[in-house]
């Protein structure tokens, strides 16, 4: 039997389907303001690159994320961001997924049904930590629901 390593979400919470890398990834900078990714990745897989440099300036500096991200946030994350973190780590992050560390968490903190919560396993790389509040991984092959051990 081979142990895998699993995270918990729920699909009435975080939206059914929404796994491909470039749509989550700008949808969360771009429409939520959620800088957490930019900030994790420059941080962790591209601490030292000119990008993670850039991206440590940028999330601190509205004007300057604005001019990083241009007329099309899309094209920033499917040609800049995700192809340096593919040329850091290895990883072609194609599909992302939030996950919680445990089932508690997500009927906790986002009030999901206990049935509903859903077990993966966790990816290839982390894109970005908010703690409890989940994880958003980065995925080369798109992810599948596993079998949870209680």
């Amino acid at each position: 039997m081979i142990n895998v390593v699993v995270g918990y979400r729920s699909e009435s919470v975080y939206g059914e389907g929404f796994t491909d890398a470039v749509s989550v990834i700008t949808h969360e900078v771009d429409d939520l303001d959620n800088v957490d990714i930019l900030s994790t990745l420059a941080d962790t897989v591209l601490t030292g690159t000119e990008l993670g440099d850039t991206l440590t300036e940028a999330v601190d500096d509205p004007e300057m994320l604005d001019e990083l991200l241009g007329e099309n946030p899309e094209k920033f994350v499917r040609d800049q961001l995700l192809p340096a973190v593919r040329q850091t780590t290895g990883v072609d992050v194609k599909y992302v997924l939030w996950l919680c560390a445990t089932a508690a968490d997500v009927v906790d903190i986002y009030n999901a049904a206990p049935e509903d919560v859903i077990a993966y396993p966790v990816g290839d790389v982390v894109l970005s930590d908010l703690g409890q509040d989940g994880l958003l991984y980065g995925y080369a092959k798109k992810p599948e629901p596993v079998e949870a051990s209680a």
